[in-house]
């Protein structure tokens, strides 16, 4: 049992979610030896040294697991007992569905002129830098602005759209975001309980009407 109160948990379903016990003390991460580890990850193209990093990285003990996917188990893991912003975490909890481990980044990870993005994401030798976008408004303006906000915090966004805007406006807002930033190459898209990966160079492309119809 993980050090934790299950809040819950769907037995034969998908989700666990956990919360510090009262008392719980925030775990610290050595953050000088995570840089120096991800340098390393960053620095070699052998697939089993990423593995073997990444194995590294998630078993640290300074991490709080607050919800593992039952059937892809994967993880939500951040430094402390609390993730900020209650979004955020519902936003990784749909990525550990889509197979992704999602770490937060601790904030002590960050020198003042550095990008300041959201969570790393993990699965096998892969680790992706991303920014983290909830967005409730229908309005094409604002989620391309959003967009465009997290592509300075990190070329990779990942949009949580809970809105009921049309497939035809959102691929517009998508492309307004692209059009003139070299900062933005990919996003990660929850809309209308799909999931999708979309390289800047699809959305702008005519394939994308077959991609999100």
């Amino acid at each position: 049992m993980k050090e934790g109160v299950s809040l819950e948990e769907q037995i034969g379903d998908v989700s666990i979610i956990m919360e510090p016990v009262p008392g719980y003390g925030a775990r610290t991460i050595d953050i000088a030896y995570l840089k120096n580890i991800l340098i390393s990850f960053f620095g070699t193209s052998d697939k089993k040294v990423k593995r073997e990093i990444i194995e590294k990285i998630l078993n640290d003990k300074g991490w709080f697991e607050h919800y593992r996917n039952i059937k892809t188990q994967r993880k939500v893991l951040s430094e402390g007992g609390t993730i900020e912003y209650a979004h955020e975490l519902e936003t990784a909890i749909k990525l550990a569905s889509e197979d992704y481990d999602v770490l937060f980044v601790p904030k002590g990870m960050f020198a003042r002129h550095e990008k300041k993005f959201d969570v790393f994401l993990l699965r096998d030798h892969i680790l992706l830098r991303a920014d983290l976008k909830t967005v409730i408004s229908s309005s094409p303006l604002t989620i391309a602005d959003r967009l465009v906000d997290g592509s300075r915090q990190s070329s990779r966004v990942v949009l949580d759209l809970r809105s009921n805007i049309s497939s035809k406006v959102l691929i517009q807002s998508l492309r307004s975001s692209c059009h003139g930033n070299k900062l933005l190459k990919e996003v990660f898209l929850f809309y209308k309980g799909k999931f999708y990966g979309l390289s800047t160079n699809l959305i702008i492309s005519r394939s994308i009407f077959q991609i999100i119809p």
